[in-house]
């Protein structure tokens, strides 16, 4: 309790205060009705987001059976778990690049590279270590290592979707969000 009273005091009182002042233009001017229209199409898409992230184990649970589900959802929640580094470092852009929009690209690129820095490594301890890191929850478990370095190497790639789904809702692509990630999403390179 202690540590989030001083979490609060620190962000309330000393960084909160400093971040408009840090900001070069000021954020657009919103109204009730575009607020509600975003609110409602990112609503939308979280969900089919949050579908695609978390349905595949209820599938293998009614597929499978519990037995089989115990050891996919081990090396599943072991392996997301570099998913939900790229979903973070996504939502930290969204919030920052909202209100710098011409910054985009940059915070992009900055993103994505510190988002590499962290996944690949990691990625790759996984896949050498899965056998090990399965073996500490029983022999039966060992059927998993082969699921969890494929979730661990399908981390690099997902970084990518994650990127693009991060740019989308900066640049209010409500529309684009619901059908799918598309190329022209992305930031210039420049």
């Amino acid at each position: 309790a202690g540590a989030l009273v001083l979490t609060n005091a620190l962000i309330f009182t000393r960084l909160f205060p400093r971040h408009p002042s840090r900001t070069a233009e000021p954020a657009d001017s919103l109204s009730a009705r575009s607020v509600a229209r975003y609110a409602s199409s990112d609503y939308v898409a979280s969900l089919f987001w949050l579908t695609c992230t978390t349905l595949l184990p209820v599938i293998v649970t009614s597929q499978a059976g519990f037995r089989a589900t115990a050891y996919f959802f081990l090396a599943w929640q072991i392996g997301y778990s570099l998913h939900i580094l790229s979903i973070s470092t996504g939502s930290s852009l969204v919030v920052e690049a909202v209100t710098t929009r011409h910054e985009l690209a940059g915070y992009s690129r900055r993103m994505f590279r510190q988002n590499l820095y962290i996944t690949v490594p990691l990625a790759t301890v996984i896949v050498i270590a899965a056998p090990y890191v399965m073996g500490v929850f029983g022999s039966g478990y060992a059927e998993a290592t082969t699921l969890l370095r494929l979730l661990a190497l399908a981390s690099v790639p997902f970084s990518v979707v994650a990127l693009s789904i991060s740019v989308a809702r900066v640049q209010r692509h409500d529309h684009h969000q619901l059908r799918g990630v598309r190329r022209d999403q992305f930031p210039d390179r420049g």
